[in-house]
């Protein structure tokens, strides 16, 4: 028997530091605070839920030597969102790429080594 999955509901982040990453995900990313729900909280924007847990390890490295889950955010327009992020000091692991007219990415990660990609539009 097969389950079909048909939807994400939430995407859970394990962070070292909760209010560290509420900050970076709020004020970096343009997440909105939602519940707290112990050990972690949840955070919106537009059709995207996370949930953040607190008190695990922070990663050493964004190494793909490992098996990697990591999200890819959509972003109106994704240079305008790699100066933004670059000038505010977030870490970028890939540089800004255009492979087309009407697809780019870059990827970044948050304070805690969780590798993020941003792609969609350039």
């Amino acid at each position: 028997m097969t389950v079909r999955v048909s939807d994400l509901n939430v995407l859970t982040v394990y962070v070292t530091d909760i209010e560290r990453a509420r900050t970076f995900y709020v004020e970096r990313l343009g997440f909105e605070p939602g519940e707290d729900m112990a050990p972690g909280l949840l955070l919106r924007s537009g059709k995207v839920t996370l949930y953040m847990e607190a008190g695990r390890r922070n990663r050493q490295t964004e190494s793909r030597e490992f098996p990697e889950f990591s999200p890819c955010f959509a972003t109106e327009s994704v240079k305008q969102s790699y100066e933004t992020l670059k000038a505010a000091g977030v870490r970028i692991v890939e540089d800004y790429q255009e492979f087309a007219p009407t697809f780019a990415l870059f990827k970044m990660t948050d304070p805690d080594g969780n590798l993020i990609e941003i792609a969609g539009r350039p």
